[in-house]
């Protein structure tokens, strides 16, 4: 049982509320535009997808499976996920202890690394805005 989420809706609404806010700031859209892949976060307790898709030079993101074969998924606990929005879990030391677990290359997941630290303060306030406050770590 999670214990910071209730249903799955609440992880999909914070994860892609965030993307929007992070894709918002002219740096983080570009060095999204400039991955050039699909990745897929796959969430566990309780389940729930969000995928990230950059080609072309756009970036678009969405809730469920994705419009195209992810280049990187991830998979993860919904709770885990939530301490590495929240900048609690980094994300090499959690690959390294395998709480994340990746099918694709982790060499081009880490790129994206330095994005997720300036993604914090973007998820603490859509987590206030989900009056989800009491969860921020």
């Amino acid at each position: 049982m999670s214990e910071y989420w209730s249903h799955s809706d609440e992880v999909t609404q914070a994860v892609c509320n965030v993307l929007e806010k992070c894709f918002e700031n002219p740096e983080l859209r570009e060095v999204a535009e400039n991955f050039g892949k699909t990745v897929l976060f796959s969430y566990s307790d309780p389940d729930a997808q969000v995928w990230v898709k950059s080609q072309g030079g756009r970036v678009e993101w969405g809730a469920g499976k994705p419009p195209v074969e992810p280049d990187v998924e991830l998979s993860l606990s919904s709770d885990d996920g939530h301490k590495v929005w929240c900048n609690k879990l980094n994300l090499v030391m959690a690959l390294g202890r395998k709480k994340i677990k990746v099918k694709g290359s982790p060499a081009q997941l880490l790129k994206l690394a330095p994005m997720l630290t300036k993604a914090t303060p973007y998820y603490h306030e859509v987590l206030r805005e989900m009056g989800k406050e009491s969860i921020i770590l």
